[in-house]
Formats: structure tokens, C-alpha cells, sequence
């Protein structure tokens, strides 16, 4: 499903275009009828709301709200993870671009300056990550013996620097609102838990999750008081969510909807929207009432004012970007 590639019709006739790969500063290119958007972490709010980034035919383009103009950011390449600054200014993403293993780049918004290729080891850097005071950038890289979290200057300035490493693969770093914590998978026990480490180099990770299915891809709400994540514990995959503090039994968000995933959260934490077959559905992030069919489509992603929701439609034939008021 994640590495599903869609077609998408879009009624703009022309994207501008940028200073990388094959194309210039101030020309015009007409849009092939039949474009390709990659799902899953690929489609990304700024943080003030007012635009979207996506790739868009191989590309990284960013959709301005409200008034719906299209600016493309990079020449064609492999693209994914990407991720908004907090302060609304560049984007982070892995692109394998210009070689055969990804790395992390960082892209000023107003396409005026080439992107600024930040990690440049052997191997593949992945799963870029801003801190909230948009000056770090953790991410995921095998560079010893396993994947390991890393973090490095989002300047450019300094070296790598290893804040998780050891034997176990760990994987999917993800701040905390504070910036004073990240929650990642690893499988150190044998299968995939969460866990979660202070970002000083002085703690040791804590065990967040305890269960003999494999527990991924956590996602913090936006107060900060719980985690959501996928995990299989009920038999198929599905979203669960557990206080930060670790305090509680996890909830089962999807109990209704097998093979669920995407979690992603709405501006005020109270409800998680999830996708199932292809299905978007929201519910209250306490577990209580029924989950509410959103529309067929893929990677919901709750605007940061929540009023808005942007997300891959399909009318059982095609795909598209849709933003509608947040359900």
C-alpha cells in the first residue's frame, strides 16, 4: 500500500518551475495529464497552514492555500519523508536523486537556492525529522551494525551525531512537541516496541510499549500527552494509542477496521484520523463513539489550525489531492 504509485488528475495546466535537475528559474511547463504522487509521508502541511507539500510526477511541488497556485520545488527524482520546519521556511526530505542510496536534504521554500544535501555517509540516511525550535534534524541511518538514530544541525554546521546505537534496529525517530524527547521502534527485545529517549546524550532509552506483536511508527499528539501507533496485538494491523506518560492500557483506535494505518492527529489531539482499505475514518482519540467514514482515499493529514483536511481521494478509478473542512 505505502509504496503504491497513483495517478493523479489535477485541473492546473501549469506548475512553475526551479533551478535543479532539468529545469530553469522563470520558465513555464505544461503538466502531463497523468501524474504519479508516492503516499505516506509524503503529503505535509506547513505549520502555519498555509501550504501543502507533495511530490507531484517525481517531483516536489508546494500547493499554496488559499489561492491554489502550484510552485514546483525540485527537479524530477525519488523522493520521500518529506517535512515542514517549524518556522515555515525549507523542508527536509530523503532523496536518492543523485546517487543510489538516499540522503537528507534540506530545500529553502522559495526555490531561489539549491537544495543543501546535509548527510553524506555511505549509508542510506533516512526519515528526516525537525526539532521544534527548527534547528536539529533526527533521523534513521545503518552505518555500523544496524540502523541507528542519529541527529545533526539542520545548518549544516558540525558533525552526525549518535543518540541511539546499538545491535537492535532502530528505526522512526519522532520528536515530542517540547523537543525534549523522541519516541522510535526498535527491536531490542526480540520484536518491535516503542521506545522512548531524551534528546541530551545523557539518558538511556525507556521501554514504552510492552507486547509480543511488533509495535511501530509512533506519532505524538499535539499536547504531548499520548502516542499513537501501528501495531498487530489484535491480530491485524492497527492504530492503538497509549498515554506518553505510560500510564494506561493502550486503546484500540481501528477495532472496527483490520489492516489500518497512517495515523495522523487533529490539531486539538482529541481525534485520529486512519486509513483502512483504501478508507479514511476518524475517531475520538479516548476510543469512545464510532469511527466516522471520511472518504475513500489515502494519507489524511488534519491542517494545523484543524480546520482543514487534505488527503489522496479515489472515485474508483483515479486518484487526486482534495482539501475539505476538517470532518
Amino acid at each position: 500500500m505505502r509504496s503504491l504509485i497513483l495517478v493523479l488528475v489535477t485541473s492546473l495546466a501549469f506548475i512553475s518551475g526551479c533551478d535543479e535537475d532539468f529545469f530553469g528559474d522563470d520558465e513555464e511547463y505544461e503538466i502531463d495529464p497523468q501524474l504519479y504522487i508516492a503516499t505516506h509521508n509524503n503529503l505535509s502541511w506547513s505549520n502555519d497552514g498555509t501550504k501543502l507539500a507533495y511530490i507531484l510526477n517525481n517531483k516536489i511541488v508546494i500547493k499554496y492555500i488559499p489561492e491554489d497556485d502550484l510552485k514546483q520545488l525540485t527537479g524530477t527524482g525519488f523522493y520521500s519523508d518529506i517535512t515542514w520546519s517549524p518556522d515555515n521556511t525549507r523542508i527536509a526530505y530523503s532523496s536518492r536523486s543523485y546517487g543510489i542510496r538516499d540522503d537528507i536534504w534540506i530545500k529553502d521554500i522559495n526555490g531561489d537556492t539549491v537544495a543543501n544535501k546535509i548527510t553524506s555517509d555511505k549509508a542510506a540516511d533516512s526519515h528526516p525529522r525537525w526539532s521544534p525550535t527548527s534547528d536539529i534534524i533526527a533521523f534513521h541511518s545503518f552505518r555500523k551494525t544496524s540502523y541507528d538514530i542519529w541527529i545533526r544541525n539542520a545548518s549544516d554546521s558540525g558533525e552526525d551525531l549518535l543518540l541511539v546505537g546499538d545491535t537492535s534496529k532502530d528505526l522512526n525517530p519522532e520528536w515530542s512537541p517540547d523537543g525534549t524527547m523522541l519516541a522510535y521502534q526498535s527491536n531490542k527485545t526480540g520484536n518491535l516496541d516503542l521506545w522512548i529517549i531524551k534528546a541530551d546524550f545523557i539518558s538511556q532509552p525507556v521501554q514504552f510499549t510492552f507486547h509480543n506483536a511488533n509495535d511501530q511508527d509512533p506519532v505524538w499528539s499535539p499536547d504531548g500527552k499520548k502516542i499513537a501507533f501501528e501495531s498487530a496485538r489484535s491480530g491485524s494491523l492497527g492504530i492503538w494509542v497509549k498515554n506518553s506518560d505510560g500510564s494506561g492500557d493502550a486503546i484500540h483506535i481501528s477495532s472496527d477496521h483490520p489492516d489500518s494505518y497512517d495515523a495522523n492527529w487533529s490539531a486539538d489531539s482529541s481525534r485520529i484520523a486512519y486509513v483502512s482499505d483504501q478508507v479514511i475514518y476518524v475517531r475520538n482519540s479516548d476510543g469512545t463513539d464510532a469511527a466516522q467514514k471520511i472518504h475513500d482515499g489515502l494519507e489524511p493529514r488534519w491542517s494545523p489550525d484543524g480546520k482543514k483536511m487534505a488527503y489522496i481521494s479515489f472515485d474508483g478509478k483515479m486518484y487526486g489531492l482534495e482539501i475539505i473542512d476538517a470532518p
